[in-house]
């Protein structure tokens, strides 16, 4: 798993906000999904726009994270 999902992960968010690049052309790692499944964290993965205003809009309410990437 990237360290820095990892470090996302060991914060233990309630929601994780992944940002795929403006293209979506970015693939979230079935590591990450796993991880984030056994720590009971709410993935959301989409273009970084998007994952932007959903982070936004969440974390006013909840304990949310974003990883966002923002290079294609």
């Amino acid at each position: 798993m990237p360290e820095d999902i990892a470090e996302v992960i060991t914060e233990n968010p309630e929601v994780l906000v992944v940002g795929t690049g403006a293209s979506g052309l970015m693939k979230v790692l079935p590591e990450v999904q796993e991880a984030a499944q056994a720590q009971r964290i709410k993935l959301i993965v989409g273009t970084t726009d998007k994952a932007c205003n959903t982070y936004n809009q969440l974390c006013r309410s909840q304990r949310a994270m974003a990883a966002l990437h923002i290079t294609c």
